[in-house]
């Protein structure tokens, strides 16, 4: 998502970052002895500093450092100043893996250090580094709250201490990118959460969380972004493998089994075969090639001048994972009616074409193509050239295309002429005098889709694959259904209360409908015992009539997915 702008510290950075005192690896905690654990000096200032910085007193408020060794002398304030601020780095720079309880102990330990007396003085930059390293702590914990706290009290201390300009950019850049860690925690909850638009197969839900998750994505990826273009190189470089990390989860997310309710599908006469992860995620392969386009330009940002180790290996291990991914919707589907092709036949795909004397599909000009399909319908709907053409005719035509034969289509006794007939209907109510059309073909296409129904066979639901999806009578019928409903608005009464229709079709229906024609229908379905239905019921009777009026409907403190479908109101 931002390594292409990793790089913008620029090459005058470098130089720099190779001797900041801050480092850029991670580093061994000192021991106690490294500390130089030595009486504290009196004064006021040996108080201040390490009953602010310390690890947190007793009631009293009195604490004794630990007594120094008969065997180990005391070291000056400076070197202790040293050995601290190389423990609070290390822990800071330490990366997360997949044990998160030896992290948050290491976290702890330096977050716990004491501090000597004069070690601020020597080193001011230990105050905002104490402070980032006790955000981060928070931050593993899932306190975000006191971590962002924290970033931002390490903010304000870094702006009132005088330390040099490189470690305070350092330190800077490293607030900026904990602090993009603490949004990124905030919104992981809901970027990968299952949602429940794509369960239950309703389109508006679908994509509004489609919406509210790019819209999280774009913030936390610009948060990163900002770091990754920043002054510093090591920063940077951790900031584009967060970011990249990120839309990898994402792209894992994607490549789930869909919901072919929520998927727009292409025109089904115009494939003859097509990979079903190809059709749903035509972008996931680019989105991967990006990816392994940022984790190689993450690796090259790191050489022997500017090393990171740790960061490196991590990379690496990412980069490989990428080729071990599989898509899950591996599905192939063939058109079923292919072995009915032949020279001549005419179809809309994008695009008028006729198939030549090879069976390859050549262009046409479209009005060519109306006056061929014309001729083809005029001979009758039960072959393959006049399916395709009444099909095509309720794209190209939809005007033109009168009811007739798509009421007789709906009627045949061959598959491939029903689902002629209600993709017909599907698309020619959209046009000219739509609302007279869809009333005629309301009754017909209800009972074509019933009857496609109780035909599947044994637990089979519709939508469960892209080949049913595309070619099955039954996923066609309700897509139909919903089209000439929306068509004419009076129809929906009767296409919801259809008793020929299961209940969790019609609550489909009634939910994609979302209108306060079906209060009823919402209030007696929003308690039923299928939670699908229910939840249907919430979503199609608060989308209708709003939650001033409907919201006696909401329980968000149900489970499952009443409860995912009434907070998404909240």
């Amino acid at each position: 998502m931002v390594a292409s702008s990793l790089m913008g510290g620029g090459g005058a950075q470098a130089q720099d970052t190779q001797d900041d005192d801050l480092g850029s690896q991670p580093l061994t905690p000192p021991s106690g002895a490294d500390l130089g654990n030595a009486e504290p000096e009196a004064g006021a200032e040996s108080g201040a500093e390490s009953g602010a910085e310390g690890t947190a007193e007793p009631a009293d408020g009195a604490r004794s450092p630990p007594s120094p060794s008969s065997s180990q002398p005391a070291r000056p304030a400076g070197e202790k100043a040293g050995v601290l601020m190389a423990a609070l780095t290390a822990a800071l720079h330490d990366l997360d893996d997949a044990d998160g309880k030896a992290l948050l102990g290491r976290l702890e330990a330096a977050a716990n250090l004491w501090i000597p007396d004069g070690a601020v003085t020597s080193e001011p930059a230990i105050k905002p580094l104490l402070r980032l390293v006790r955000g981060r702590v928070a931050l593993v914990q899932g306190r975000l709250d006191d971590a962002d706290a924290q970033l931002r009290e390490a903010s304000a201390v870094l702006d009132t201490t005088s330390i040099e300009v490189k470690d305070a950019r350092r330190l800077r850049e490293a607030i900026r990118f904990f602090r993009a860690s603490v949004a990124e925690a905030r919104a992981r909850p809901t970027l990968f959460g299952h949602g429940c638009g794509r369960p239950l197969g309703i389109r508006r839900l679908a994509r509004d969380e489609d919406a509210v998750r790019q819209a999280l994505l774009e913030e936390v990826g610009s948060r990163f972004a900002d770091v990754a273009r920043g002054p510093d190189r090591f920063w940077a470089r951790r900031a584009a493998f967060a970011s990249a990390r990120l839309s990898e989860d994402i792209a894992r997310l994607a490549m789930g089994a869909p919901n072919y309710r929520t998927v727009l599908m292409p025109p089904p006469f115009s494939i003859e075969h097509v990979d079903g992860a190809g059709l749903v995620e035509p972008t996931l392969g680019a989105w991967l090639s990006g990816l392994r386009r940022a984790y190689s330009e993450i690796l090259a940002a790191i050489d022997a001048r500017d090393p990171d180790e740790a960061l490196n290996e991590r990379v690496r291990v990412q980069a490989a994972g990428l080729g071990k991914l599989e898509f899950t919707a591996t599905e192939t589907v063939s058109n079923p009616w292919r072995k009915d092709f032949h020279p001549g036949l005419v179809r809309m795909a994008r695009r008028a074409e006729r198939a030549d004397a090879t069976g390859r599909f050549v262009p046409i000009e479209t009005a060519v193509a109306i006056t061929a399909m014309n001729e083809a319908l005029a001979t009758g709907i039960d072959t393959v050239d006049g399916a395709y053409a009444l099909a095509g005719l309720s794209t190209a035509s939809p005007d033109q295309l009168g009811v007739e034969p798509i009421i007789m289509a709906l009627s045949s006794s061959t598959q491939r002429v029903v689902v002629a007939g209600m993709i017909a209907a599907e698309r020619v109510v959209k046009g000219k005098n739509g609302a007279e059309k869809a009333a005629s073909l309301r009754g017909p296409l209800l009972a074509a889709t019933a009857s496609a129904l109780k035909a599947m066979p044994g637990e089979t639901r519709p939508f469960e694959t892209l080949q049913a999806s595309l070619y099955g009578p039954a996923e066609r019928g309700l897509v139909a259904l919903l089209s000439v409903g929306r068509a004419d608005r009076a129809a929906i009464e009767v296409i919801v209360g259809a008793a020929d229709l299961p209940v969790v079709e019609r609550a489909w229906l009634a939910a994609e409908f979302a209108d306060s024609r079906l209060a009823p229908q919402y209030d007696a379905w929003g308690h039923d015992k299928d939670e699908r239905v229910a939840a249907m019921a919430v979503w199609g009777g608060v989308t209708a009539r709003g939650r001033k009026f409907a919201g006696y409907l909401l329980r968000p403190g149900d489970p499952g997915l009443v409860g995912c479908v009434s907070r998404r109101f909240d």
